[in-house]
Order: structure tokens, then sequence, then C-alpha cells
């Protein structure tokens, strides 16, 4: 008879959100490097699938902050697929999103999450602004995350919907 061990998750999974870690890649970044280290270390045991990072990962679009969150989902890398997007706080000139600007794709290049997550695509060749994702849940469900822009402007907004034709199969996460 099989015995479920307490504290585990054997028939579930899950995906994992850190939402508006600004603070912490400003301030905090210890922190942030402790909740990506306990994913890293639980990722198994609780069936983690995806890291989900809705935007403003900078609290004013530094270099010094795009470092340490560099620093703290590299713990992640070859582990867990993530997806990121940028938020306003991650673009213009000091975080004021005065434009679209971002360092995002110089501090996560498409070639650091290409090849061994479950990245399949971009918008913009090399851009990590729009991206989109393929995986399987833990229970054989096929999923799709789209990960957009803030404020996605209209001809995102079409690529979005050409990537949701496409995978129309798939459970959807935008």
């Amino acid at each position: 008879q099989d015995v479920k061990v307490p504290g585990t998750f054997e028939d579930t999974w899950s995906i994992v959100i850190l939402p508006d870690v600004q603070y912490y890649s400003d301030t905090y970044p210890g922190l942030l490097e402790l909740q990506t280290a306990w994913i890293k270390n639980n990722a198994d045991r609780i069936g983690a699938k995806y890291v989900l990072l809705p935007g403003d990962i900078t609290n004013h679009n530094a270099d010094r902050e795009w470092e340490n969150a560099s620093a703290a989902l590299a713990l992640l890398d070859k582990k867990i697929p993530y997806a990121l997007c940028p938020g306003n706080h991650d673009s213009g000139e000091g975080g004021g999103a005065a434009d679209r600007t971002t360092k995002m794709d110089l501090y996560f290049p498409y070639k650091r999450l290409a090849g061994w997550s479950g990245i399949a695509g971009t918008k913009t060749p090399g851009q990590m602004s729009n991206t989109y994702h393929l995986f399987k849940g833990g229970d054989g469900s096929r999923w799709l995350i789209l990960s957009l822009e803030w404020a996605p402007t209209d001809e995102t907004l079409e690529w979005a919907g050409k990537i949701l034709e496409k995978y129309r199969e798939r459970n959807a996460i935008i």
C-alpha cells in the first residue's frame, strides 16, 4: 500500500510566482537569493515546473539591481525554467517608464535561457521583452506561458494572438 510522506506533494505540481521583486534587487539582494535558493532546493519536493516573474524585476532599471537579480536567478539556471517580463520599473531612465528601454537583455540574454529552459520563442529575435514558453505540468497537461512587456503595444498583442492561436490546444498563462 502506498503511504504519502508528510510535507511532499506527490500528486500535484506547481508554478512559483515571484512578483515585484524590485525592492529585493534594489535594497535586499540577499533576500532575493534566499528565495531563489529555496525554490531550487525545494523544486522537486513541491513539483515546481516553472517560476514566473511578472515584471518589476528592478526598481530603477539600474545596472546594480539587474546584477543582483541576475545573480539570484542564476541559482535556478539549468534547474528550473523561469519566465520574466519587464515591468514599468524595468523601463526607461531610472525606472521611470518614460520609454520602453530596458537593460533586461544585457543581464538575461536570450542565449542564457535558450536551450535549457522552456522558452520557445520571442517576438523580436534575441530580445526578452516578449517571449513564449512551452512546458508540461506534472500531470502531463500542456501549457503555454506568454510573457509580455508592460503596457503591450498593439503589435505585441497581435503577435500574442498568433501564438495563442498556434497553441490553442494548450492551457495558457499570460
